[in-house]
């Protein structure tokens, strides 16, 4: 329904035309006052009619429909004004809204009914927009903890409770996420919400190198190099070279494969790689007398070149020895040819001896000198024969090969004099001497040295470890260029060895010492109170309180007090559960406890049109309870009517003839429709004066229904607003005569009959008879015989 009738009138009384739907007068006699001017005619009294002055006769009219009026109630979606009929009636109009001053809520009108409904949760509110609608119509500091300034940490964290923002610090000690590796740190909540960084030697800084050591030395990470000949594998290297670097070889001999006169290995900054001997050079093993030169050929190989130099021998003095382009051959020389002493050459050979001396040639380890029959010869060494001749330490021994020469043949053990260094060694490799580098750390007494270097030195040390005396945190050993020496840390650098929580802190003195110096930053310890704080001033320890509403867990609190106690409370706000119109949390000396509104309090949240309240039960409970001003919400049918009957909402239907203006209707017929008016409709409407006639478009009315004038009445006559059956005895049925005549008494119809015997005016002469009343009202022809 969307109006409702606030006051009703007629403005036409007694006397006037009246106006539809009207149930009481406010002009008096109405029309039967007379005026000159409107201003003469009475105060209808009624702001929706207007005062007239209509030829003489007050006639009050009702202003137009849907005219406002001056009285209004600010905010209720409603607005008053005229319905046309002479009525104040209430209209929705939700442009009237009902502002309550809230920002936490809305100023809402829908179809004429008011209402405050919450904002959505998190709406901004609050000067300049910083704080938050919690959903319920209030302005909060927050609803949940990301709505409060900051941002989260692991050790220190955002909270809203009851509305409020607040912080939660991580407890002193917790390892945070978030570490940088290898820093030999470990960071750590403080217990005030910082991160704080502390000494953690088992966070190597691992460089994932070999060669090098991952140390954490009081929180100081370094990467020393491991010992020079340590074993590694990365790349291509296998030996570290002392100063941190994986290298494939420190010396040649490092590197795989064999050294030859045409091939040697090489170790260049610890990279392997070849030399090959220039191409030509001639090898120290030859075949002699072979006509041919073995040489290298530059690419680590051997090949042989024509050397017609090395001629053949077959000891023969009566034969040439030649070499033709590299091939070998003998001649016969001329006979007759002196081949010694008396001897002479004959077809080649050498006739005439008495003895071997006789014979050409000279003896030797190898062959000797034969006279046989007068015949020369010669007998050779077997082959392999080990002459006595030899050099010492040239990796070869000279043997004779089975024809007659002496041959330079590689022998390995034939090892090079020993060169006087103890970090070195003597070896053949394939008939070449060598004096390669002994082993690093190797021991050695020479020059002052306890170590060899790996280069073939008697040095003090290839490592600090290797140097006299012992490291501390503040004296450190160092070895370099081979030479031991000190290292001393730097003044103020803070030794691992510390006495927790005293307040001092163990440091280097910058003359290789350990000192013991004020550290306000060593904390004491922990005294299990979850309200203090552990603080160093000047060196001295102690445990004030921490700040007031500090989180806390212990002795069944939740928050410090100020006197550095965990406690329940400071502040109701801090107790478990929440607050509402019937319940509120207290906090008397600490202690958590509860209040509750008295029974029958309304609260604020409702909802609007169920015909009910809801209240405080004096439990801190909210319940139902049943409201009949409560109405419900308008179910928009202009026809039906918003009531409570008990807590149930109602909808009844309005009366019939109520003004309405849905679906083409104008009226409603009783049964909650809106209807157009019509003369068979069961409703009085339209112009109608009375149910269904009158008003000069419907049926003339019945005698006793309602009129407005003659012509709404059947019987032509309305007298008092009523169908009469006459004004004017004119307006009775029938006809008047000299014997019958109509009478109009208290607008009833009745006949007056002349006296019996009454002779009429109408006569017809002369026929012996006279027409006379019956005195019942009837003409009758009567003998007369007078009428001659």
């Amino acid at each position: 329904m969307t109006s409702t009738t606030v006051t009703s009138g007629s403005t036409g009384g007694a006397g006037g035309s009246g106006g539809m739907g009207t149930t009481g007068s406010t002009g008096g006699a109405g029309g039967s006052v007379s005026c000159t001017t409107a201003l003469e005619c009475p105060d209808p009294g009624n702001e929706c009619v207007d005062r007239t002055c209509n030829a003489g006769i007050c006639d009050p009219k009702p202003k137009s429909a849907g005219t406002p009026t001056a009285a209004q109630t600010v905010g209720d979606c409603q607005k008053n004004q005229c319905d046309g009929a002479g009525k104040i009636v209430s209209a929705a109009d939700d442009s009237d809204l009902p502002v309550d001053g809230l920002e936490c809520t809305d100023d809402v009108c829908s179809i004429g009914v008011a209402s405050n409904p919450p904002k959505a949760a998190s709406t901004a509110c609050g000067q300049g927009g910083t704080l938050f609608c919690d959903g319920a119509g209030t302005c909060v500091g927050c609803n949940v903890a990301t709505d409060c300034v900051g941002v989260d940490t692991d050790c220190h964290t955002r909270t809203c409770t009851a509305g409020a923002c607040g912080v939660s610090n991580a407890a002193k000690g917790t390892v945070v996420t978030a570490q940088k590796a290898g820093d030999c740190h470990k960071d750590q909540c403080d217990g005030a919400g910082a991160v704080e960084p502390i000494v953690d030697d088992t966070d190597l800084p691992v460089d994932n190198e070999t060669c090098t050591q991952d140390v954490c030395t009081a929180g100081v990470p370094t990467n020393p190099p491991v010992a020079v000949g340590a074993a590694c594998a990365e790349g291509l290297g296998k030996l570290c070279d002392g100063a941190g670097k994986c290298d494939a070889c420190l010396v040649a001999t490092d590197c795989a494969g064999v050294d030859t006169e045409c091939h040697q290995r090489t170790c260049t900054a610890g990279v392997c790689g070849t030399a090959n001997t220039a191409m030509g050079t001639p090898l120290s093993a030859q075949t002699p007398s072979d006509c041919q030169k073995a040489v290298c050929d530059g690419n680590g190989g051997t090949t042989t070149q024509i050397d017609d130099t090395d001629l053949p021998n077959d000891n023969n003095a009566c034969t040439t020895d030649v070499c033709t382009s590299g091939v070998p051959s003998h001649g016969t020389a001329a006979n007759g040819a002196s081949c010694g002493g008396s001897l002479t050459c004959l077809n080649g050979a050498c006739t005439g001896c008495g003895q071997p001396s006789d014979c050409p040639g000279v003896d030797d380890e190898c062959k000797a000198r034969t006279c046989t029959v007068g015949v020369c010869g010669v007998n050779f060494t077997a082959s392999g024969f080990t002459v006595a001749a030899q050099t010492a330490g040239d990796c070869h021994k000279s043997q004779c090969d089975g024809a007659g020469n002496i041959a330079s043949n590689i022998d390995n053990s034939d090892i090079p004099v020993d060169d006087g260094l103890q970090c070195t060694s003597e070896i053949c490799t394939a008939g070449v001497p060598s004096h390669p580098a002994a082993a690093a750390n190797t021991a050695c007494t020479q020059n002052g040295g306890s170590f060899c270097s790996g280069a073939g030195t008697c040095v003090a040390c290839n490592a600090a470890a290797q140097c006299p005396g012992s490291d501390t945190e503040c004296h450190t050993r160092t070895c370099n260029a081979n030479t031991c020496g000190v290292s001393n840390t730097a003044a103020g650098f803070v030794t691992s060895a510390q006495a927790s929580g005293d307040c001092h802190k163990n440091q280097c003195d910058g003359a290789g010492n350990i000192v013991n110096n004020v550290d306000n930053t060593d904390l004491p310890a922990d005294d299990g109170n979850q309200c203090t704080s552990e603080i160093c001033t000047a060196g001295a320890p102690s445990h004030p309180a921490v700040p007031v509403n500090t989180a806390c867990s212990q002795g069944g609190g939740t928050v410090c007090s100020a006197g550095g106690t965990c406690v329940q409370c400071n502040a109701a706000a801090q107790c478990p559960g929440s607050d509402t119109e019937c319940h509120t949390r207290t906090c008397a000396a600490n202690a958590c406890g509860v209040s509750n509104t008295a029974a029958g309090f309304v609260t604020s949240a409702q909802t609007s049109g169920d015909c009910q309240k809801n209240q405080c039960d004096g439990a801190g409970n909210i319940v139902p309870a049943t409201d009949t001003t409560d109405i419900p919400v308008d179910d928009g049918n202009q026809c039906t009517g918003e009531t409570c009957v008990g807590s149930t909402p109602s909808h009844p239907n309005l009366a019939p003839g109520v003004a309405c203006n849905q679906g083409g209707g104008t009226l409603c017929n009783g049964t909650g429709a809106c209807v157009s008016a019509s003369c068979n409709d069961g409703l009085k409407n339209g112009s109608e004066t009375a149910i269904d006639c009158g008003g000069g478009v419907c049926p003339s009315c019945a005698l006793g229904m309602t009129c407005g004038v003659g012509a709404d009445c059947t019987s032509g006559a309305c007298a008092g607003g009523v169908c009469v059956q006459c004004i004017t005895a004119a307006q009775c049925p029938g006809s008047d005569t000299e014997c019958h005549t109509r009478t109009c008494a208290a607008n009833t119809c009745g006949v007056n009959n002349t006296a019996a015997g009454f002779t009429t005016s109408a006569q017809a002469s002369g026929d012996c008879h006279t027409n006379q009343c019956d005195g019942a009202g009837n003409i009758v022809n009567n003998v007369d015989n007078s009428d001659l």
